[in-house]
């Protein structure tokens, strides 16, 4: 039930309060303009943090109450008039990122714009489809060719020495070392002859 609670009032703070606010700033005679940029970046925020929620936050995050009250704070941050926090948070993180960016967009989104203007919104949303379907197709295709190469091709095992079990007849399992055969051992050299003596004689062990 807490949790039913606080879901219902970070949706009101994340989305109708902004709405609400930018309504009456459209309505009065003379809007300022850092007011209007920071209910745009709270909508903004608002749903990326919605995306990331819905895509892997919600599945590493334990104790929902507890990030559910700080999204709380962090949509009052955003939308407090006199703070100013969405603005504070792009100006700080990602005002580089878009001036770096936003060239590219620009010449990106008029390029797009033109195509629509000269084949119409209906060929260019089948020239899309038929391209979104090609690019599936051609990573389709690939995958596919990895998954058979990967299914033909053999890994090659180097002759290590290893160890492996061997079962004996009474159930006992001992282990071999398989290993490279022993060298012969050095030949032995030949017993030495001592000389016959002269003080002795075999006639007298009769």
């Amino acid at each position: 039930m807490l949790e039913f609670l606080l879901r219902g009032y970070l949706v009101y703070l994340s989305f109708v309060q902004p709405v609400v606010y930018g309504a009456q700033l459209c309505h009065s005679p003379d809007p300022d303009v850092r007011q209007v940029t920071n209910v745009t970046l709270t909508l903004i925020f608002a749903w990326l943090l919605e995306v990331a929620d819905v895509l892997f936050l919600s599945s590493f995050i334990a104790m929902r109450w507890l990030y559910l009250c700080a999204r709380i704070t962090l949509a009052l941050y955003f939308s407090h008039h006199r703070f100013l926090g969405a603005v504070q948070v792009y100006e700080r993180l990602f005002s580089s990122l878009v001036d770096i960016y936003l060239p590219v967009i620009d010449s990106v989104v008029v390029h797009h714009v033109q195509i629509i203007c000269n084949s119409g919104l209906t060929q260019y949303g089948t020239q899309m489809c038929i391209g979104l379907l090609r690019g599936i197709a051609a990573a389709a295709g690939i995958a596919k060719t990895l998954m058979e190469v990967s299914a033909t091709t053999t890994a090659r095992v180097a002759p290590l020495p290893r160890r492996m079990s061997q079962e004996r007849g009474g159930g006992e399992v001992e282990d071999a070392r398989i290993s490279p055969p022993p060298r012969p051992p050095p030949a032995t050299r030949a017993a030495r002859l001592e000389p016959p003596s002269l003080f002795y004689d075999d006639s007298d062990e009769g």
